[in-house]
């Protein structure tokens, strides 16, 4: 069983609710607070988008810190194929977008279920 959890997370009230406790005023960037069970945040939730652009996108709340990576299949009509070998100036800097909301650290276990996610995403999108 891989880490990519594609099934619809648990929200822990109403959406109304939430944004009563969580929201800003000013609507400030970095006031984001997942609704959602303890279990699904500690996820790697993934949504296969189909279509002209193709993508997995990945969300995971480590330490605090949301992160977002997305994994496309097709830019600029290039593919991915199966064992192709990802090198940083060339596939990977075109394929994989990666986001965060402030400065994130990882212990080893963290970082190799980062790799692991975006390696499940490949293998998914070159099928």
């Amino acid at each position: 069983m891989g880490l990519l959890f594609f099934g619809k997370t648990e929200k822990i009230r109403s959406t109304e609710e939430h944004n009563k406790m969580y929201s800003s005023s000013a609507e400030a960037s970095g006031t984001y607070e997942p609704n959602m069970s303890e279990r699904d945040k500690l996820r790697w939730k993934a949504k296969h988008i189909k279509g002209k652009d193709e993508r997995i996108e990945i969300r995971k709340t480590m330490h605090g810190i949301s992160l977002v990576i997305v994994v496309s299949k097709n830019l600029k009509n290039e593919t991915i194929n199966p064992g192709t070998k990802l090198e940083f100036n060339s596939i990977a800097k075109r394929h994989v977008q990666i986001s965060i909301n402030g400065k994130l650290q990882m212990n080893f276990t963290d970082y190799e279920d980062f790799q692991q996610a975006i390696r499940e995403a490949i293998e998914i999108l070159s099928q």
